[in-house]
């Protein structure tokens, strides 16, 4: 059996589960799992934490 290689990045980014990891439900399945379209993940590396507020400060910024 080959073995599974899992890579675990210890940067932050960010994801749009009802694009990705959700995609594969329906939109009511998605509405009462409360993963809206608007939804956005954000999993947090080990970064500095003032780089981290200035990230999603720009990143925030331009919506």
């Amino acid at each position: 059996m080959p073995r599974v290689r899992r890579s675990f990045s210890p940067h932050s980014h960010g994801s749009v589960p009802s694009a990705t990891t959700a995609s594969n439900l329906s939109a009511d399945e998605r509405e009462r799992a409360g993963i809206s379209e608007s939804l956005v993940r954000a999993p947090i590396g080990i970064e500095d934490p003032a780089d981290l507020i200035g990230d999603l400060s720009s990143a925030l910024g331009n919506l």
